[in-house]
């Protein structure tokens, strides 16, 4: 499962600067960069119809902590682009996660509105029986994000984002309680660009 992971975000890094190579020299210039900041992580639980928020001492499986990645951003024309991230995180779990964004400039100025798919990939063996998903967890999830950016200069940007998982991370309902539940994710970070 790591190795499709793995094979996915080399393809999407490789079609992105490939389409880099073919812009014309008026365009501004395609960006990787190091990304790191701040994430919160929760898995929400849904057993049956009552749902108990992470916070909830019985039901917690994540946490507050730190993340840190590659990232590369394009222009599109106009005041569209994409970026792309491949982050490894800790907050809670170990998560790898990979998001190709749509980015729009808003009021032509440095503020853009991101928003797009993610991939978060659970790393095996974070999540017990006793902690939440045990052996009928999905490894493999999708989130939509969204947020804000802001650049600094050309090389230097804030964000933050939301995600809330689309994916159910229980595999069927194997449960007495029937549960359902995804991750909710809040970051915090600074992009620098080379």
């Amino acid at each position: 499962m790591f190795k499709n992971f793995s094979l996915i975000a080399i393809l999407v890094m490789t079609s992105l600067s490939s389409f880099a190579q073919e812009t014309d020299s008026n365009d501004k210039p395609s960006k990787f960069g190091f990304t790191a900041g701040y994430m919160y992580n929760s898995l929400n639980v849904d057993y049956e119809g009552y749902l108990f928020y992470g916070d909830d001492p019985t039901n917690t499986v994540g946490g507050d902590g730190y993340y840190a990645g590659l990232t590369y951003d394009t222009e599109l024309g106009g005041d569209f682009g994409l970026t792309s991230e491949l982050t490894y995180s800790i907050a809670g779990t170990k998560n790898i996660r990979l998001a190709t964004l749509l980015k729009y400039r808003l009021f032509d100025s440095n503020f853009h509105f991101t928003m797009g798919p993610e991939l978060n990939y659970l790393m095996r063996g974070v999540i017990t029986k006793e902690t939440g998903l045990g052996d009928y967890g999905n490894d493999l999830g999708l989130d939509l994000t969204g947020g804000l950016e802001y650049d600094i200069n050309n090389r230097v940007s804030l964000y933050g984002r939301y995600s809330y998982e689309l994916t159910d991370r229980y595999k069927g309902k194997q449960f007495e309680n029937r549960q359902s539940g995804g991750f909710q994710t809040l970051r915090f970070g600074i992009k620098f660009k080379f």
